[in-house]
């Protein structure tokens, strides 16, 4: 058997035993989305989006920074936009390493970070595939190939790349390549080799290119929601089990309320991503049918949904949040609210006669926002910080 095809081998089954003994873990992912509209320009920073992602029994389940609740949602229906490939972490490993779609052939010795490497290219046709490629509500399967680089020493997978082919044509996109760059992390105190960082390009049909970079830190064991489960106790004596604290009450939040909240931390616009959470407290009682709904010194926490910089003749930003959780003593509430005030900053009014998602603001040109993004209000200049203490008033819808 040809050296190649017994080292092959030999990676191949060191990979898919790391793959089949990693623990379910977690990592606050961050995605730095950018665009450009051709090859002879420069990439625009869009947007960052910041998430947590846990891979649980080799699937990839999503939450917002901050909540406990990790869902099997994609990335695009968490943040509504943009371009995405599925399995990035997860998925592509495990079907180069573990499964048999893929043919394989040895591409010599290479470098990679002045470690002396084997790569090894391969392909999956398009009927032996399960990537599933997604653009906006658009999806389909296609084809991939790519290489992977082993150290020589170790046969430690360092690198994979992925680039599709026969992509579906509904998806209107040219090209789509990825590549993985993999780490050893530490897990509840053992070291396991994880992805580090990954970068998506993509080219629509009309050239435009849009690029995402994400990177994996503060990863770390999952360990799930628990859930305590209590033998019948007697109903009296010194042995007897008390009874599990009650959870907060979910309550339904009228229209109407004016919620007037005061920022509880500074908040840099600079380091903004889509998903930060932003905490606020309730200043005044939220009043209904002359009784309070709402007591004064509630939590409030609202979502960064959209933040980007535009570079005009003074530079400004556009930000928006929703709000995300409500809690009082004994209630709990997912409110939906329209920003009337932000603060000392404008909000800007939309502009009917353009479309529904430009927005227009006083001395400057009309910005396309997301469909869909809402609470916008602008910070008339870059690196802003908001200042613990500033106000922001809200209504429910």
């Amino acid at each position: 058997m040809p050296e190649e095809l017994i080292r092959l081998n030999r990676i191949r089954a060191k990979m898919a035993a790391t793959l089949t003994h990693l623990p379910n873990y977690t990592c606050t992912q961050t995605v730095e989305r950018s665009s450009r509209p051709g090859p002879s320009r420069r990439f625009r920073l869009e947007d960052t989006l910041r998430i947590e992602v846990a891979f649980v029994d080799g699937r990839e389940m999503f939450a917002w920074p901050g909540e406990s609740k990790f869902e099997e949602k994609s990335l695009e229906e968490l943040s509504q936009k943009g371009s995405f490939g599925t399995g990035t972490f997860a998925g592509f490993a495990s079907n180069v390493f573990r499964s048999d779609a893929p043919t394989f052939r040895y591409e010599g010795e290479d470098v990679v970070d002045g470690r002396r490497t084997h790569r090894y290219g391969y392909e999956v046709p398009q009927f032996r595939s399960t990537f599933l490629m997604r653009v906006n509500t658009l999806k389909g399967i296609a084809g991939y190939r790519g290489s992977f680089w082993s150290d020589a020493d170790t046969d430690e997978v360092l690198r994979l790349s992925i680039e599709a082919f026969d992509i579906p044509p509904q998806l209107d996109i040219q090209a789509s390549t990825d590549l993985i760059e993999y780490q050893k992390v530490p897990i509840g105190g053992v070291p396991y080799l994880l992805p580090k960082t990954a970068e998506l390009t993509m080219v629509g049909s009309r050239g435009v290119e849009s690029k995402n970079l994400v990177r994996l830190t503060n990863c770390r064991q999952y360990a799930g929601e628990s859930t305590l489960i209590f033998d019948e106790a007697p109903e009296s004596g010194p042995t007897s089990t008390p009874a599990p604290p009650q959870p907060p009450a979910e309550i339904n939040v009228p229209a109407g309320l004016s919620l007037e909240l005061r920022l509880e931390a500074p908040v840099d616009t600079a380091a903004l991503a889509v998903g930060d959470p932003v905490r606020f407290v309730l200043l005044k009682d939220a009043k209904y049918k002359n009784s309070t709904f709402i007591p004064k010194g509630a939590t409030v926490t609202a979502r960064i949904t959209f933040a980007r910089t535009f570079m005009e003749a003074r530079p400004y930003q556009l930000i928006a949040l929703d709000l995300a959780e409500l809690t009082f003593p004994g209630a709990t509430a997912r409110p939906k609210a329209t920003l009337q005030e932000a603060g000392f900053y404008p909000i800007p009014g939309q502009d009917a006669r353009l479309n529904p998602t430009p927005y227009r603001i006083p001395g400057l040109r009309a910005v396309a926002v997301p469909a869909g993004i809402r609470n916008l209000f602008l910070v008339p200049s870059t690196g802003v910080k908001l200042t613990q203490g500033l106000t922001f008033r809200w209504r429910t819808d």
